[in-house]
């Protein structure tokens, strides 16, 4: 009895320690998975700003809008939709181009933006206006507009207009949204 009670224990304090780390699906996006801790992160630091800022316009899938007039529901809901959205772009550019190394390549263009330069005030400004650290910031922020443009560059190059490529991308996605109050419906993310 002690054996059981000691086994289910140790399931309920995994579980739990899985739930807490964000270690399981918010959506997946063709099949690729974006996790929860992912999202709570991009929240995160979109709130973080939010705090920060004074409130400027910033640009947003529906028009302009204010930080300071957003709740912490459509923070997490635009965190998510802008990571199905980088999803889709990086699946998109190993459609492209599936003899390169993407990764590395968007990897070796980041770091590169640094060669040579001081990092300490971009590490505090990471820190300080996101709370993020170097590398959150350069995975969550700088490699998804380094990634697009490539995409946009890669599509070019095939004399293809990179706007319809993406707009027939988001359209067909198959996206799957699990336990949030959310749903996706023509290419758009909606509450339930």
């Amino acid at each position: 009895m002690k054996k059981l009670f000691f086994v289910v224990s140790i399931i309920i304090l995994a579980g739990t320690a899985l739930v807490y780390g964000g270690w399981f699906p918010a959506a997946s996006v063709n099949g690729d998975w974006i996790w929860q801790r992912d999202m709570k992160k991009s929240a995160g630091a979109i709130m973080r700003l939010q705090e920060t800022s004074s409130g400027a316009g910033l640009p947003s899938l529906t028009g302009t809008t204010t930080l300071s007039t957003l709740n912490a529901s459509a923070i997490r809901r635009g965190a998510l939709e802008e990571l199905i959205y980088e999803k889709i772009i990086a699946q998109e550019l190993k459609l492209v181009d599936s003899s390169q190394d993407w990764d590395e390549r968007i990897a070796r263009d980041t770091e590169g933006l640094f060669t040579g330069k001081d990092i300490s005030a971009l590490e505090k400004a990471a820190r300080e206006l996101y709370a993020l650290n170097l590398n959150d910031f350069k995975r969550l922020v700088l490699a998804p507009q380094i990634r697009e443009e490539l995409l946009r560059k890669e599509i070019a190059l095939r004399a293809k207009d990179p706007e319809t490529w993406l707009e027939n991308a988001f359209a067909n996605a198959k996206i799957k949204i699990y336990f949030l109050d959310y749903r996706w419906q023509d290419g758009k993310l909606i509450e339930k």
